[in-house]
């Protein structure tokens, strides 16, 4: 189910916002948000119902598995801690320095065979739901490379995986580290099927979702502030997005292509699929607060950035936070030396784009920013990376990012090498029937310029204080939400009048 279908707003949204709020007084009376978190769990399998009967039935499998080996993850924890605990209170030392010691005696070496498991067990529950995610979407290209799994090469296709395997190895690892509890069946079903961010995240670490299962609570400032957050997304969706796409559609299609009509393509590319991603995790986030839950803005105008290091602090910072927290730390991070930082940062960059998408495309497309990401740590210190001016390091990242992103236009290495020789004219064609000229009207440079200045401008300090200083004032406030009116109305008349298109990261 899409969040821009009619369906959706008009339906399912509207009837589950009702029957939640219904029961919202009487869980705050209680003291309890049971009857709220079953309410969204159900409406949650019938918004993932929509894809097929079929996925629902291996996502609820997935959720019992996932819960199952949470339980015994807790478990081998819960037994480690209690052997260490017993050797600290023989011996009188820390339960730090009693793991350390207890590889050097008798009945250390007893403790040590057993606190050996509990790694064992939580690598070998990582495996078992990864094996989903490797099945389900990696199956095709490892046929291409030699790697049987069993049965027809064919992607087990399941809408959203990646993003429900993630989060499913942050509640494997969150309870392992001890930074949060297995909690009750319901509690895990209602985590990994959450409707506003099963399908394309943003990916929200367990630790952080747990507290909010049992307390969390709403007033009119956060459901005013959700509403607006979702009709943005919608604007960012289907005013923007929806009608960049439709350009290049229009452009790609034809047979023959002038090099400036190619440039066009690339930079529409570049701001669809930013709004298109941006604008999904706007109506997720918004979504989830007027359920009174807080998610973190999983997008801060990447296209500022001065550096690929710093777009990716500010591009889908939640799988950023999720590499960070749950690969690249426990590798070492940046604590073993500038070699094995490195080393961290282009695993990171490897995995970043293997888990985007199965093919050779998507392995370059990490590549190339894994390579720039380290190039930048080893020159930022330098007087020639400092001495660079800033206008130029923002020109270079955009650059940089903007044309990776033709590698997932295309899916293909060749295809996106072939766009790139339209683009310098490499291809020369005598006969165009549409030029550069005929795609160029008033419609897409306005929407252009609007969509650059909004992923870019609007992300000044300045115009953020400004903001933070007059929204408390009521006339600029009433301003706001007539603005916000609007934008829903034109929203509307967009999704009436455009058609289907489903975002860009369901494929992801």
């Amino acid at each position: 189910m899409q969040f821009t279908s009619l369906t959706y707003l008009y339906l399912f949204f509207p009837v589950t916002l009702v029957l939640y709020y219904v029961f919202y007084r009487h869980m705050a009376k209680k003291g309890s948000c049971l009857i709220g978190n079953i309410i969204l769990t159900l409406f949650s399998i019938v918004f993932y119902a929509a894809a097929g009967v079929r996925d629902v039935l291996i996502l609820l499998i997935f959720v019992c598995v996932a819960y199952c080996l949470g339980l015994l993850v807790a478990w081998t924890r819960k037994k480690e801690a209690a052997r260490v605990g017993d050797i600290s209170t023989e011996t009188g030392v820390s339960e730090e320095t009693a793991a350390k010691l207890s590889g050097h005696s008798a009945s250390g070496k007893t403790a040590a065979k057993k606190i050996r498991w509990s790694p064992l067990v939580l690598a070998v529950s990582i495996a078992a739901v990864l094996y989903v995610l490797v099945y389900c979407k990696y199956r095709p290209f490892l046929w291409q490379i030699g790697i049987h799994l069993g049965g027809a090469a064919e992607t087990k296709s399941l809408l959203g995986v990646s993003f429900i395997v993630f989060s499913a190895i942050s509640y494997l690892i969150d309870i392992y580290r001890g930074d949060a509890t297995p909690g009750s069946p319901f509690d895990a079903a209602f985590y990994i099927t959450f409707f506003p961010k099963v399908v394309s995240g943003p990916i929200v670490q367990w630790k952080h979702f747990q507290p909010q299962i049992q307390t969390r609570s709403m007033d009119t400032d956060r459901f005013v502030a959700g509403i607006n957050r979702i009709v943005i997304g919608l604007a960012k969706k289907v005013i923007l997005a929806d009608t960049f796409g439709t350009y290049i559609g229009k452009i790609a299609g034809q047979t023959a292509i002038d090099a400036p009509s190619a440039w066009l393509c690339w930079l529409l590319y570049a701001l669809e699929i930013y709004y298109d991603f941006a604008g999904y995790s706007d109506i997720a986030i918004g979504t989830a607060r007027l359920f009174g839950f807080d998610f973190k803005d999983n997008f801060n105008f990447p296209y500022r950035s001065l550096s690929v290091s710093e777009f990716w602090r500010r591009w889908h910072i939640s799988l950023g936070t999720w590499f960070k927290e749950y690969i690249y730390f426990p590798l070492g991070g940046n604590r073993k030396g500038k070699g094995r930082t490195l080393f961290n940062l282009g695993v990171v960059f490897a995995l970043t784009g293997i888990w985007h998408g199965a093919g050779w495309a998507y392995i370059l497309w990490g590549a190339i920013h894994g390579f720039f990401v380290i190039i930048e740590r080893v020159l930022r210190d330098t007087k020639f990376y400092k001495a660079i001016p800033t206008w130029f390091k923002w020109l270079f990242t955009f650059l940089v990012t903007a044309s990776a992103w033709e590698l997932f236009r295309f899916g293909s290495v060749t295809e996106a090498g072939r766009w790139f020789a339209l683009m310098f004219g490499a291809i020369p064609y005598t006969a165009i029937t549409y030029t550069w000229q005929y795609y160029f009207d008033a419609r897409i440079i306005t929407l252009v310029i609007i969509a650059f200045l909004g992923a870019t401008l609007l992300g000044d300090r300045r115009i953020f204080s400004f903001y933070e200083n007059n929204i408390k004032k009521t006339g600029f406030y009433i301003l706001q939400e007539v603005l916000i009116i609007g934008l829903f109305v034109l929203s509307m008349i967009f999704i009436v009048n455009s058609t289907y298109s489903p975002f860009i990261y369901f494929q992801f």
